[in-house]
């Protein structure tokens, strides 16, 4: 009797194992060539949650510029100006070739292994000197707004621009449902970006180092005759936030938490945990006579706590290193102490951003500061803003101020930000703001 038993329980098991793993549909990615042949124009993942080709209409994937050096000569090209000839076009590897000048090839490839797409792009020198790359930069054509879509299907794009551990990812609009991440290939890094979406892999003449103000190094990469330069990237779907972590971890990237921010004072002691499969080899700070770096433990092999205190004001880079010869980089900011910030800011509000007219109708309005012209913008001023709500006394950019002054002098109680406080409440707020008792149909309605 006890057989049998076993034999029903084993039986059930099975068959509720069997229904689970039927249930799970495989995540298929596909791919199309572009109709110009030069990239990716369709980029599916068949079976997710939402099926839908990731690049953006109209636009692919392999759009890719650089600029290399050979004997003192310079080529800046487009691979998009140059015709290209597909060598390969199967339902799971794409690949194109493009003749270069100077004896340089260029070839990328789109690979579909298992449930990820690679994308790996191979710069080749035949000829018999070294060629120097010294920017190479492509498009990203995910995530732009797609009005034949619902909204809520629609992305927000995500990414961290951190040398040899970036990546991407985007997340539907509603913060539900499937997640497309972007990863680096060992050794390939991001280091510059601009606004109108390129991505530089080498940006040593990209950056204006005078008047621009990005942070990150400059490289460029040096490839020996008849030798390859092979960079690239990883596309995967995550169902969640902890999945997207837990992938950069899996593809050798560096999982950074800190607490209690990378925005901080000199009083705060920080903690950072680092996570990566490869070891963090040091830490290596800016200034490094004005910061403490105080490594805590490792723990499981894996994870790495450091301890970090600033002693100087402003931007403060630590370069983490870690791998084989592999960069990223903590890029804190240090502020004044707390007390200090919260009394300027609150002081800065009511000395520059309050509007003292009485011929206006926004009398004592609180309105935003124009940094660059010095000037305080108003609704017969809108500078450089497009929307007229900014300045109009109403949603964050306005309300938030006063609040702010006022929950400051709960603290720290000061007459004259107190009389500014009632003034806004006299001369804007009531009858303006705020509809009065004595108005209809919406008494005290707030605009």
């Amino acid at each position: 009797r006890i057989v049998p038993m076993k034999l029903k329980y084993c039986i059930l098991s099975l068959l509720f194992f069997y229904l689970n793993i039927s249930s799970i549909q495989a995540v298929i990615p596909q791919m199309e060539v572009s109709p110009d042949e030069r990239g990716v124009s369709s980029l599916v993942f068949q079976g997710a949650g939402n099926v839908r080709n990731y690049v953006d209409h109209g636009k692919y994937l392999g759009d890719l510029s650089l600029t290399y050096e050979v004997r003192g000569k310079s080529y800046t090209v487009s691979l998009a100006d140059i015709t290209p000839q597909v060598l390969s076009n199967t339902p799971d590897k794409i690949q194109i070739f493009w003749q270069l000048p100077s004896d340089v090839r260029l070839y990328q490839t789109f690979t579909i292994k298992g449930e990820e797409v690679d994308w790996e792009i191979d710069f080749f020198n035949r000829s018999h000197h070294p060629v120097k790359v010294t920017d190479m930069w492509f498009a990203l054509p995910v995530g732009a707004l797609d009005e034949s879509i619902q909204a809520h299907q629609n992305l927000n794009r995500h990414f961290s621009l951190n040398g040899n551990a970036s990546f991407f990812y985007w997340t539907p609009l509603t913060g539900q449902g499937d997640i497309l991440l972007m990863t680096m290939h060992k050794g390939t890094a991001i280091e510059y970006a601009t606004q109108d979406g390129k991505y530089y892999l080498h940006s040593m003449n990209a950056v204006d180092r005078t008047n621009d103000s990005w942070r990150l190094p400059s490289t460029s990469k040096t490839v020996q005759p008849y030798e390859h330069y092979m960079t690239g990237f990883n596309f995967t779907l995550t169902g969640n936030h902890e999945e997207v972590k837990t992938k950069i971890y899996d593809k050798h990237g560096v999982v950074v938490k800190v607490a209690p921010g990378m925005v901080v004072t000199p009083e705060f002691e920080v903690y950072c945990a680092l996570q990566s499969k490869l070891p963090i080899v040091e830490l290596v700070a800016e200034y490094p006579e004005e910061i403490q770096i105080t490594s805590l433990r490792q723990k499981e092999g894996d994870k790495y706590i450091y301890k970090f205190r600033f002693s100087r004001l402003g931007e403060n880079l630590i370069t983490v290193h870690y791998g084989d010869d592999l960069i990223c980089f903590l890029d804190f900011f240090v502020t004044e102490p707390l007390e200090t910030l919260i009394k300027k800011r609150a002081r800065f509000i009511v000395d520059k951003q309050q509007h003292r007219d009485s011929s206006k109708w926004y009398n004592g309005l609180y309105s935003l500061w124009d940094m660059e012209k010095s000037e305080l913008l108003s609704p017969d001023h809108l500078g450089d803003l497009r929307e007229e709500f900014m300045v109009g006394g109403s949603d964050d950019p306005s309300n938030s101020k006063p609040v702010y002054v006022s929950e400051k002098n709960v603290i720290y109680p000061n007459k004259e930000e107190i009389a500014s406080l009632e003034y806004y409440e006299e001369n804007f707020v009531w009858g303006k703001l705020q509809r009065t008792d004595e108005e209809y149909p919406y008494p005290y309605g707030i605009y």
